[in-house]
């Protein structure tokens, strides 16, 4: 008994998912899922695309100019190294 019960709910199921499938509004989202994931793979494999995009830079456009921000600050004085623990003398 367990068995067809299983069996049935199995069939109604699949019924389900195929009137899904074969209707016209069902096809045309199952088109565009394979499509967007066919976009997805296409990007993913393209060797022109990075894996890691670069934000070094970003670009900020006001009404009437653009200006970019620089990659990285550059400091002309190095930060000052600290003592080693139980020392006396300092380091500039």
């Amino acid at each position: 008994m367990k068995s067809t019960a299983t069996w049935m709910f199995t069939t109604w199921l699949a019924l389900i998912a195929l009137q899904a499938v074969v209707s016209k509004a069902g096809s045309g989202r199952i088109g565009s899922l394979f499509a967007d994931a066919n976009n997805v793979l296409n990007r993913a494999l393209d060797p022109n695309v990075p894996a890691i995009p670069d934000h070094r830079t970003t670009t900020t456009t006001t009404t009437s100019t653009t200006t970019t921000a620089p990659a990285a600050a550059v400091n002309p004085t190095p930060t000052p190294r600290l003592p080693p623990a139980g020392s006396t003398s300092t380091f500039i």
